[in-house]
């Protein structure tokens, strides 16, 4: 299991997994380059779920 450099959790990469590239959710998304800037991936992808909370407005 590879975990998300931001939240320690599974980040669910199909590639990490062993199956191809076009299967994981990753190479499909759009991660922006604020978030991406947060932490060092080289080893391990940003979760679905990092990605989705931080394009969430804050409330008011």
């Amino acid at each position: 299991m590879k975990k998300c450099p931001l939240c320690q959790n599974d980040n669910q990469c199909a590639i990490s997994k062993g199956q191809q590239p076009k299967t994981c959710w990753c190479m499909t998304a759009s991660f922006p380059q604020k978030l991406l800037a947060t932490t060092s991936f080289e080893d391990s992808c940003i979760c679905k779920k990092c990605v989705n909370d931080y394009e969430k407005p804050l409330p008011l």
